[in-house]
């Protein structure tokens, strides 16, 4: 990105959070050396003065100019290495004190204190990252690194730039059975795993993947509780033909409360939180066949929602969905979240603030009528909770009070 010009454009819309994944890596190699930090001060010094006529339309604007650099040097998700490097001397701190000092008397005087407009006070609650702990089948807990985005499991567990985290002989068991291991996110976290077979699942927030150490056999099963995105490998398996090949999928299962997807295709997410009535399965790419009460094949662009059978203790019987429906659905609003974006497709004030709640690790209170009204719309989800929250309150159909982690709901 050495055209000033392009790296210009990428930094706007990285401003107006218009930007991806992408362009959030291509940012972050070019603003990567200290050599750098007075081209990045001098394009938020650039924006502070292009808006310093206009405070009541750009107050909002430049809020998050200013939020945008303190959430990131305060919270890593896919991104902190390269402020770590902005600010690390003190030279660096001293342009971020600068920058928010000259935003924060432009609009705010002397005041220490704000309360938006909107009810929500200026504790910041910043959003979730990279934060996962691994469990062995022999007991150990290791907190997976933040600085990390994922773990590949095959001989012995690595990161996924090589280091590594236990030996392969460390996990070998007396028996040399495989075992089950387990990998969970808290709320506010996410992290990615590559399987032994290659496969690749990112999990969001507050779930748990329970897998094998090494498949065996003819079936490759994964335990599911929570939500997350699978890329599944194929078995390549030699025909009796010469240079004969097949690939077989459905050897691939994944096993949740409510229902059991086999998989004949490759990209696909689910969302099986204990907490939620509803398991929902949708197909991005291929096929899988979804087996509840009754078994459902579903095709690019489907989704199954599955509800739990409970038995005689009240308890879910895994593998019993009591209905199955199928519906076509735009895959994008359920996958959004593993590119960092929040997509609501009309959802209601309930599901959206579930939603945040798991994401940024909040307590959730309504107070009131609740309104009826089905959002829509898209955010990213490296957002402050005030900035999301100030543009769901746009809408005049619901307002919000900060309580420290608790957010009031209200009419």
């Amino acid at each position: 990105m050495e055209n000033p010009s392009s790296r210009n454009r990428l930094f706007e819309r990285y401003l107006n959070d218009e930007y991806s994944v992408a362009d959030f890596r291509e940012l972050q190699t070019h603003f990567g050396t200290e050599n750098d930090q007075g081209t990045l001060t001098g394009l938020v010094q650039a924006v502070l003065a292009e808006n310093r006529g206009e405070r009541a339309e750009d107050r909002e604007r430049i809020d998050r100019v200013v939020a945008n650099i303190d959430a990131r040097m305060a919270q890593r998700f896919e991104r902190p290495r390269l402020l770590r490097r902005w600010f690390a001397g003190a030279a660096a701190a001293a342009i971020l004190i600068a920058i928010s000092a000259a935003a924060w008397l432009l609009f705010n005087g002397d005041s220490r204190q704000r309360q938006l407009s909107n009810g929500l006070a200026s504790t910041v609650i910043l959003p979730g990252g990279n934060r996962a702990t691994l469990t062995l089948a022999d007991g150990r807990i290791i907190d997976l690194s933040s600085e990390q985005e994922g773990i590949v499991i095959g001989d012995g567990i690595t990161y996924l730039d090589g280091s590594k985290i236990v030996e392969n002989e460390e996990l070998k068991m007396k028996n040399e059975r495989s075992v089950l291991h387990s990998i969970a996110t808290p709320k506010g976290g996410t992290y990615q795993v590559m399987l032994p077979d290659g496969s690749r699942v990112w999990l969001n927030a507050a779930s748990t993947l329970k897998y094998p150490s090494r498949f065996e056999s003819d079936e490759r099963v994964v335990l599911l509780e929570g939500e997350a995105f699978f890329e599944i490998k194929p078995q390549v398996r030699k025909g009796a033909a010469r240079g004969q090949e097949t690939h077989d999928y459905a050897s691939f299962k994944v096993r949740t409360t409510g229902q059991e997807v086999v998989v004949l295709g490759t990209q696909f997410n689910i969302s099986a939180y204990a907490s939620d009535e509803e398991t929902k399965t949708t197909l991005v790419e291929g096929k899988v066949r979804v087996v509840g009460l009754v078994e459902a094949i579903l095709t690019p662009g489907q989704q199954a929602t599955t509800r739990a059978r409970p038995d005689e203790s009240g308890q879910a019987l895994p593998g019993q969905g009591a209905q199955l429906d199928i519906r076509n659905v735009d895959p994008h609003p359920y996958t959004a979240w593993k590119d960092g974006r929040f997509h609501f497709d009309g959802e209601q004030i309930h599901t959206v603030m579930q939603k945040l709640a798991r994401w940024y690790d909040i307590e959730v209170e309504y107070r009131g009528e609740v309104t009826t009204h089905r959002f829509s719309g898209t955010m990213s989800r490296f957002d402050r909770i005030d900035q999301v929250l100030s543009k769901l309150s746009k809408t005049k159909q619901v307002q919000f009070k900060q309580e420290g982690r608790k957010i009031i709901v209200m009419p």
